[in-house]
């Protein structure tokens, strides 16, 4: 009891404070959208992280179930700050059991100090597809995403059992799991972040919460589950002599987690109308017949300091000299109808 309300505590917590930050991207992206950003886009990112908090219902109240690893991969497709994405995860759980081995008696009073204990991994995949909403920053150096997801999952192993060597008794017992085409649904927040100049490769973190629907326990020999109930007697753990408690009936109980995740992001950005003569995305465009409008600030090369009244020579790539100006007090001389890109002093 006292670790389902920690772990409800903790959902708590954690969709508010979800809910806080998709207040806070919504608010800022009404005021920082800006035109020279690249909207529209295809993004990679593959990720690895640890599930941090995997709460399996299944009604087994000594086995316990630990995090590991999870990597996976997301593809999305943004249009300014709306967008689709498909996410691929594959997780990686631990079950443990809890039941109490150290002062141990059977009904007879002897003590039991020899034990088996098999606890079998658990894998889940996820697949899924839904909505994105992202906020970027006036730079675009920076995103943040809430993506949401509904798909299918697989969930397979999480075999326990923890038995008296000598007779053979179980104690504890869980028959695991062999699910498929699970209906679940994934939200997770990312932020990201883009080193290079052209904004396209960076780094990304971010936490997630993946929930599964009506998972179906497997059966062994028609039990799904086993414990055998123990009294406390005289400062030790008394077996009953009713015998172990067992469940038949399988349960279709939700597993969830909550998880945290890191990874790269690559960008791909379609080809835009960019200007002929210079190639990048300006307006208005320059024309080979036209040119372009120059404007050129001296500085020295060593020191940095702007140099006034110096001429400027402009030159194709031919070396022919095309244009020539002398700068203004500021160090600025402006070219109009340039169809050159090499500049010399």
């Amino acid at each position: 009891m006292l670790k389902s309300r920690r772990k409800n505590k903790i959902m708590k917590r954690f969709f508010k404070t979800l809910t806080f930050v998709l207040f806070c991207l919504v608010a800022s992206n009404v005021h920082s959208q800006n035109d020279s950003i690249k909207h529209h886009y295809f993004q990679i990112s593959p990720r690895v992280g640890y599930d941090i908090l995997p709460m399996y219902k299944n009604n087994t109240p000594y086995i316990d179930y630990k995090g590991g690893i999870e990597f996976g991969i997301s593809l999305d497709y943004y249009w300014r700050k709306w967008g689709v994405g498909i996410d691929y995860d594959n997780i990686s759980n631990q079950p443990k059991s809890t039941y109490p081995t150290d002062n141990l008696y059977d009904p007879g009073m002897t003590q039991i100090t020899s034990f088996n204990l098999s606890e079998k991994s658990i894998k889940r995949t996820f697949i899924g597809i839904g909505p994105n909403y992202q906020y970027q920053s006036p730079t675009n150096k920076f995103t943040a995403e809430l993506n949401t997801r509904v798909g299918i999952s697989s969930i397979k192993g999480g075999r326990t059992l923890l038995s008296v060597v000598t007779p053979s008794v179980p104690l504890n017992f869980h028959a695991g799991y062999n699910a498929k085409s699970i209906l679940s649904f994934k939200t997770q927040l990312r932020f990201n972040y883009f080193f290079n100049q052209q904004k396209n490769f960076g780094a990304h973190f971010g936490v997630y919460y993946l929930r599964h629907l009506k998972v179906l326990e497997e059966s062994e020999s028609g039990i799904s589950a086993l414990y055998y109930p123990f009294t406390e007697n005289s400062g030790k753990d008394l077996l009953s002599a009713s015998g172990p408690n067992t469940r038949s009936n399988a349960c279709e109980c939700d597993i969830s987690s909550i998880g945290l995740f890191a990874g790269i992001t690559y960008r791909i950005f379609p080809k835009t109308n960019v200007c002929p003569v210079c190639g990048t995305n300006h307006t208005p465009h320059c024309c080979n017949s036209c040119g372009c409008g120059v404007t050129v600030t001296a500085k020295d090369k060593f020191t940095g300091e702007i140099l006034p009244n110096t001429d400027i020579v402009l030159v194709d790539t031919n070396g022919n000299i095309t244009n020539t100006g002398k700068t203004n007090n500021y160090g600025v001389v402006v070219f109009q109808n340039v169809k050159i890109l090499m500049i010399t002093l």
